[in-house]
């Protein structure tokens, strides 16, 4: 029997199982198309300076500054340029790779290297191709020194048998931090029996990132946020030539980096002479100012609008944070731009929130919403973990196309991010977050004009004290005060119900009956605890009267299982169990989200991109996977959706899972296991073994999907983009259990 058949037999069978399991449509569920036209929007207008730098015009600036500095080992001519140390080995170059085979522990050390301070030195990136062996060691010993064991550091292979770009983070490493004498020498040490091929070795310069250009861009790091900006080198200016919009403003961040003050001056020129729109000096090296200025008297005429920037020490960055104009949008207009806020509460499981059915009231706050727009039954996460699932709403991709599966990992520059294009399309750009992995290092600031970051767990021992109200909801209620007349894109990304669990005393409300509390108690207590942060940012929306113009999507970014109720498992990430993967799923906007209907169609949060492009009317980039759920609301597409397939996938590439209909498989490790989610909801009873026809054709499936996303993914090599981890961040990482 084919898939298709199965399928198909079961969907008939179900009908009557699911009319009584499932919510039934009533007549205020129903869903109708009228419900979910576009009501009649605009675009945003707007210019933005720093996506416009190709137009600008540089009228002064200081020479360009070419200088570098790299050691680099390549083996593109013959010869043995390294030895054999100690240890049974051949070692020799060919085909432009040095080539070395282990017979024994072998240790291979490069020329000795002349003046080599390390202090220059910001990472260490080895190609190479590795077999035999699940780890290798590069090592290095100062001028005068010798070899020893803590000078050096363990690489984990990454793929067996494939070239791969393997970087050392040199700030991580105190034995190199602490190195004050010159790098004389590297060591490679590999295991019995190893093979490893060489093509290169860079010894990478700490990164000057305004270093060789009078101006560009840059997401420059700001206390503990970053900001898209323009640096220009002073003295410098830039020239635009630029029509003025209907209720233009120009507005600005200002920030200094260097030695001195930098005195920033705004012209505009409209033919008949030129005019200074503001004059601002900004004096300390991290005191952000704001610029905004009106120039609605210049609508509709053409003008050069010039930035210029001067410091009594040349060398000294100017940075303009966000430039532009853009046409204000009052809260009252009857016409604007649709605002957007994704709000993602970390490893929050479905089956924990009210409206999903837990017995308690943990999201009266997420309830309210869902009874005010659209709320998805059957929503699957595309991972199991923050990373893997976090890369796939901002770019589109599964992961095992997008191959963000390790920490040391971060976004490959030539993927397109979802914040890209909404910035692109005007849309300010904003991410508040307090998961340490939701930053800089993975690559996830891009296309934000303010990314920030907040700490909300300390060390181990500070674990007892966690602040009752987040920073991060004043952040954001000041962003929402300062855009309210700009359209919007935010992503909020909070940590409440992850583990440890440590709720607010006064959210300390739920219990087992004899009075005592267990970890699934103060999981509930946490999601309380989100629910009363979400409330705060609903509150800040209703005050500044953006309520009812705002898309608000409230989802998870995976779930958790919890021993008790999971068949003895507990956490989150490994393999794709359904408790991991099923996740909430809700969505308002009056006038065009259909209010008080529940979706029983299986969906996943890869369709919210494509739900955004279609309804923003942003022409989507092809690299974005997912169906836009416009068309299962207005029922379109509502057959479609019944017969599509999703593909949640665990944090090995093995790890895959498949939703059909009401079947639920995974593949764990060669383990098949089958769930009929129509009769068992929370996948208690595996059925691979009654349904074997239906198992196997559903490995088939999974097994054809995960082979064409990794092809896909060749597209992608993470291992070219090595992830920054800071050791604050690992601080926060330990106390969340991450990492030892």
């Amino acid at each position: 029997m084919s898939l298709r058949s199965v399928v198909v037999f079961c969907v008939l069978s179900a009908i009557a199982v699911l009319s009584c399991q499932r919510q039934p449509e009533t007549a205020e569920t129903q869903v109708s198309s009228k419900n979910v036209a576009l009501q009649s929007q605009c675009a945003p207008e707007c210019y933005r300076f720093d996506l416009k730098l190709s137009e600008a015009r540089i009228v002064a600036g200081p020479p360009e500054d070419n200088s570098t500095f790299r050691q680099r080992f390549d083996f593109k001519s013959s010869g043995t340029p390294w030895t054999v140390a100690e240890g049974n080995a051949r070692c020799a170059v060919a085909d432009k790779a040095m080539k070395i085979e282990a017979d024994t522990l072998t240790c291979c050390d490069s020329p000795v290297m002349t003046g080599l301070p390390s202090s220059l030195v910001m990472s260490i990136l080895i190609e190479a191709r590795v077999s035999g062996c699940d780890k290798f060691t590069l090592a290095w010993r100062r001028e005068g020194g010798e070899f020893s064991a803590k000078n050096e550091v363990s690489i984990d292979v990454i793929q067996s048998g494939a070239w791969t770009v393997y970087t050392v983070d040199t700030s991580v490493l105190e034995a190199w931090r602490t190195l004050l004498e010159n790098v004389a020498q590297l060591r490679l040490i590999l295991p019995a029996q190893a093979k490893i091929e060489v093509r290169s070795i860079d010894l990478a310069e700490k990164i000057d990132p305004f270093a060789g250009r009078s101006y560009g861009q840059i997401d420059y790091p700001y206390k503990r946020n970053y900001l898209h900006s323009i640096f220009l080198q002073t003295p410098c200016s830039l020239e635009y030539d630029v029509t003025v919009m209907p209720d233009a403003r120009l507005a600005a961040g200002l920030l200094r980096s260097g030695p001195a003050a930098v005195q920033f001056r705004f012209l505009l020129d409209d033919g008949a002479g030129q005019t200074v729109l503001a004059e601002k000096r900004v004096e300390g090296a991290n005191s952000l100012q704001k610029a905004a200025i009106d120039l609605s008297r210049w609508a509709g005429r053409k003008v050069k609008i010039r930035f210029e920037a001067e410091s009594q020490k040349r060398g000294t960055i100017a940075l303009l944070c966000s430039p532009a104009m853009t046409r204000g949008y009052p809260v009252t207009a009857t016409k604007r731009p649709i605002n957007v806020i994704w709000y993602v509460i970390d490893c929050l499981r479905a089956t924990n929130v009210s409206c999903y059915g837990h017995e308690r009231e943990t999201t009266p706050t997420l309830d309210a919403v869902a009874r005010e727009g659209v709320r998805f039954e059957w929503c699957f996460s595309p991972g199991t973990w923050t990373v893997d699932s976090v890369s796939s709403f901002f770019t589109g991709l599964s992961p095992n196309a997008h191959g963000m599966m390790r920490i040391r990992t971060s976004l490959h520059e030539s993927m397109r991010t979802l914040s890209e294009d909404l910035r692109s399309a005007g849309y300010s750009t904003a991410l508040f977050s307090t998961n340490p992995y939701i930053g800089e290092p993975m690559g996830f600031v891009r296309g934000f004009d303010e990314a920030h970051r907040f700490r909300v767990r300390g060390a181990p021992k500070k674990m007892g004290k966690t602040a009752e109200d987040y920073p991060i909801n004043a952040a954001i209620g000041k962003f929402l005060d300062e855009n309210k007349e700009n359209p919007f894109f935010i992503y909020i990304h909070t940590i409440e119900p992850h583990g440890p669990y440590v709720p607010p005393v006064r959210l300390m409300v739920f219990h087992h009956p004899d009075g005592s509390t267990g970890e699934t108690d103060m999981y509930d207590d946490c999601v309380l605890w989100a629910d009363t942060n979400l409330e705060s940012i609903i509150g800040r929306l209703k005050e500044d009267g953006l309520w009812n113009n705002t898309l608000l999507i409230i989802s998870a970014d995976h779930g958790q299982c919890f021993s008790e109720y999971d068949n003895g498992l507990d956490g989150h990430g490994k393999e794709p169990y359904l408790s991991r993967v099923r996740i909430p799923l809700v969505m308002r906007l009056p006038g065009t989200i259909p209010q008080g209907v529940v979706i029983q169609e299986n969906v996943q949060e890869l369709d919210v991109p494509r739900t955004l492009f279609e309804l923003l009317q942003i022409q989507p980039d092809p690299q974005f996977d997912g169906w836009s759920l416009l068309g299962l609301l207005n029922g379109s597409r509502k057959s479609e959706f019944a017969k599509r397939m999703l593909f949640p996938s665990g944090q090995k590439r093995i790890w895959q899972a498949v939703v059909d209909g009401k079947w639920y498989f995974h593949d764990n490790d060669g383990k098949l296991e089958l769930y009929d989610l129509a009769s068992d909801p929370t996948a208690k009873k595996d059925l691979s073994a009654e349904h074997k026809d239906i198992a196997q054709a559903m490995l088939s499936e999974s097994r054809k999907y995960r082979e064409a996303e990794i092809e896909k993914g060749k597209a992608y090599p993470p291992e070219r983009n090595a992830a920054k981890i800071t050791e604050e961040d690992r601080e926060e990482l330990r106390a969340l259990g991450y990492v030892e």
